[in-house]
């Protein structure tokens, strides 16, 4: 009896993996012409589309649209940035643009139920958050920490925010004195944290 009710599990779950699988490869079988400009354009033009091709959103059936808009069917680009087109945010747009999916906990649910929503409103509370509002742009935003394209899961080795990736990129701006001149702060905590016992345990 036990046998069976494994079998039929393992058979359920073959056709839901195998529905998946049919259902990402019909949407890279749909027309984009956004993937297709890109690809024949150079340096930062290209890297968005090459980058896309390892992220989290892509793997959730994901794509340009959803966070840029126009129109993918539309070969001429005029046509392809309709009224929906939003083009890359302003910098001090950044937050609210990724927001306006990841706060959404009914959108949210489709993807990943677990995920938190009130991110947008505890980067308010930080000093970055904070200083952003009072107008400064060289502050640290989502695309920071986590990349615009080419974003891996938190629980990916590679993520640039998997436990023993943090302190790097942390440093990135926070080791760079030049950067920091303005705000008067330590540039050394990286170093100084290489050297802890934290670290060690770490790494």
């Amino acid at each position: 009896m036990k046998a069976r009710k494994m079998r039929k599990i393992i058979n359920l779950l073959s056709i839901f993996f195998l529905a998946i699988s049919i259902f990402n490869l019909s949407l890279y079988a749909q027309k984009n012409s956004c993937v297709e400009c890109h690809q024949e354009l150079e340096d930062e033009l290209l890297a968005p589309v090459e980058a896309f091709k390892i992220d989290i959103h892509q793997q959730f059936g994901l794509s340009c649209t959803d966070c840029h808009g126009g129109n993918p069917a539309e070969e001429d680009i005029d046509l392809a940035k309709d009224k929906t087109f939003k083009g890359t945010p302003q910098r001090f747009r950044i937050p609210e643009f990724c927001a306006s999916c990841h706060s959404d906990s009914r959108y949210m649910r489709r993807f990943n139920p677990s995920i938190r929503v009130d991110q947008l409103d505890i980067y308010w509370t930080s000093k970055h958050g904070q200083l952003l509002k009072k107008g400064d742009t060289k502050v640290a935003l989502c695309t920071d920490c986590h990349a615009a394209h080419g974003i891996q899961a938190a629980t990916h080795p590679k993520s640039w925010t998997f436990p023993w990736n943090i302190p790097q990129t942390c440093s990135r701006c926070h080791s760079d004195t030049n950067y920091m001149k303005d705000y008067r702060i330590p540039t050394k905590q990286w170093v100084d944290y290489k050297n802890s016992v934290h670290a060690h345990a770490l790494f």
